[in-house]
């Protein structure tokens, strides 16, 4: 069971074990991997903001690599999100 804590821009939800996972509003211009077409994490993208919601050390799939890399990675490949 995880409780739901809210706070002004993000979520964080707490684990029973301890850890935690939290959701920030980052914006579409940052050259990180969330931010890239070609990352398949988790994310809710708000065009109409041009803010993406996601939990930037979360692992996602990277389709230019083939393997997982965290969303606040940065590489030479990069392809914003429009």
């Amino acid at each position: 069971m995880q409780q739901k804590l809210c706070a002004r821009s993000d979520t964080i939800y707490i684990n029973p074990s301890g850890g935690s996972m939290s959701q920030e509003f980052k914006p579409i211009d940052a050259k990180h991997c969330y931010t890239c077409i070609q990352w398949d994490g988790q994310r809710t993208w708000y065009a109409e903001k041009k803010v993406v919601k996601v939990d930037e050390k979360k692992e996602g799939l990277c389709r230019v690599f083939h393997k997982n890399v965290k969303g606040d990675s940065v590489c030479d490949h990069f392809y914003p999100i429009k």
